[in-house]
């Protein structure tokens, strides 16, 4: 628990009172709650390496307020 949430510290951020129109990646693509699911999910997968570890990533959830959300799986 501590590790991943130090990497979703690392990556969030770069976001950090920012529009997220004007970080990479989302200066290039459309930053849709998809898009930020799905781009959390590659990184935290990538940086985690947690199948060296016997474990696996199953999904990211990214929530745009308290009725609304878009959750990636591979």
């Amino acid at each position: 628990y501590v590790e991943v949430r130090g990497v979703l510290r690392e990556l969030e951020a770069p976001f950090d009172h920012r529009s997220l129109n004007e970080v990479p990646p989302f200066d290039q693509l459309s930053p849709t709650t998809e898009h930020v699911a799905r781009w959390f999910f590659r990184e935290l997968h990538s940086r985690l390496g947690l199948e060296s570890r016997g474990a696996r990533l199953v999904e990211v959830t990214v929530w745009e307020g308290p009725d609304c959300s878009a959750t990636y799986r591979p």
